[in-house]
């Protein structure tokens, strides 16, 4: 193998790490935001989390909402005691954000003091993962574990039986066409003035993931050109049917990928312009909001997950243009 090799092959890894962590950045952060998440200024009272409760059980409701916020404190058991951050919430834990777990799951409604914590907080309590069933107190409060779920911080989820105190409502629902508006329509319904932001997790996930296609189009379409120079086909009936082939892949895939697409992803008409220019408008003020509101623990790996996805998107181009300079010099050589 040769110098020249030896180099466009390690281009050409390199490419694929990029696009690998590229996707895998946008799939993390469609973990962390599930949900379209409200952030408030003040707590819940109890007469607003009964006010948001009233509103979701109606007949009519069109959202589901989870209520959570963060509290800090002090994990305790016979072995250990360390410091942690829980997740208190009521309601749907996976619309707050989506667990692997190692162990167990997410409380049942018969289990009472039941608690999910993670994995490094196991590590520091008892040494161990295989801790489904031990007890451990929280504040003060006797807690029962019933999963364990992967994470390397000291984090764990604790149901509540209010929502009063919440500080942080995912919204979900028929959102997907208008979310903004759909953001909008809620708090005003719910009686709530004192917001603080709003992150669209699942909005800018799905962008990233659009985005991600880019270099994957601009490798694909030079490997193909790349292939057609380098093997010319001269039979005219073969490439009328490898054409023909194309375009038929491309009627079949261009339907699913635009099935898969959010409704305020769609626009009306391709041709306008105007779409896309207020889409990445918009899509720049949403990340300035992202940025503003206060931080929480998921939102400080979030954004770190931003800039890896930055890492790659960006490497990608960068390797794809250093590998087509030296097929091209292999060429001309």
């Amino acid at each position: 193998m040769t110098r020249g090799t030896r180099k466009r092959l390690l281009w050409c890894v390199l490419l694929l790490a990029c696009l690998l962590l590229a996707w895998r950045s946008a799939e993390s952060i469609g973990d962390a935001y599930p949900s379209v998440s409200l952030r408030l200024g003040t707590p819940l009272t109890a007469a607003q989390a009964q006010e948001v409760n009233a509103l979701l059980d109606g007949d009519a409701a069109q959202y589901s909402v989870t209520c959570w916020w963060e509290e800090d404190g002090s994990a305790e058991t016979a072995y250990a005691a360390c410091s942690a951050l829980a997740l208190r919430y009521s309601g749907a834990l996976g619309d707050i954000q989506r667990f692997t777990f190692l162990d167990g799951g997410e409380p049942g409604a018969l289990e009472g003091q039941a608690a999910m914590v993670a994995k490094a907080l196991a590590l520091a309590l008892w040494g161990s993962t295989n801790v489904v069933g031990q007890e451990f107190l929280w504040n003060g409060e006797t807690w029962m574990v019933s999963g364990v779920f992967r994470s390397e911080e000291a984090l764990l989820c604790l149901p509540s039986e209010t929502a009063a105190g919440a500080t942080c409502l995912e919204l979900t629902g028929d959102i997907e066409d208008d979310p903004v508006g759909a953001a909008n329509d809620f708090m005003a319904l719910a009686g709530l003035d004192d917001w603080s932001g709003t992150v669209y997790g699942p909005q800018m996930a799905a962008l990233l993931r659009l985005l991600n296609w880019v270099p994957v189009a601009v490798c694909g379409i030079w490997c193909l050109l790349a292939l057609k120079r380098r093997y010319p086909i001269g039979r005219l009936a073969l490439r009328r049917g490898l054409f023909w082939g194309l375009v038929l892949l491309a009627a079949v895939l261009v339907p699913i990928g635009m099935g898969r697409l959010p409704g305020w992803l769609t626009p009306p008409r391709w041709s306008d312009f105007g779409f896309w220019y207020r889409l990445w408008v918009a899509a720049g003020e949403r990340l300035e909001d992202w940025f503003r509101v206060v931080p929480l623990s998921k939102d400080v790996s979030a954004k770190e997950t931003l800039l890896c996805w930055a890492v790659g998107w960006g490497g990608s181009l960068l390797c794809w243009s250093e590998c087509r300079y030296l097929a091209s010099g292999a060429e001309r050589k």
